[in-house]
């Protein structure tokens, strides 16, 4: 059951970055098999400068959605719930002992 909740979870990380690669009428045609007669499109990731021919180019737009992407990871990050992490609430008895003995 975990392996089919991960797939389940990726799916959309996948549909996402294959996408990325099409063109608009290529999107339309609904393939879910971009390696299969497929040649990448690199215009949505060379608008970003992060094409192959782009890439070690100067680019402010690249700088800038960077910053915003790593933005996003942190807080995402932060957001997301931890296993290892428990929140506990002080104890309340210790409070309530210290303000009871001064009057």
């Amino acid at each position: 059951m975990p392996d089919l909740l991960g797939l389940v979870s990726l799916f959309p990380v996948y549909w996402t970055l294959s996408t990325s690669f099409k063109v608009a009428r290529n999107v339309m045609q609904g393939s879910l098999l971009p390696w299969i007669g497929f040649e990448p499109n690199w215009l949505g990731w060379r608008s970003l400068g992060l094409s192959p021919d782009t890439i070690f180019a100067t680019s402010t737009v690249r700088d800038e959605f960077l910053g915003r992407f790593t933005n996003s990871i942190i807080a995402s990050a932060g957001a997301s719930p931890s296993r290892s992490r428990s929140v506990r609430s002080p104890p309340m008895a210790s409070a309530a002992s210290s303000t009871n003995s001064s009057g």
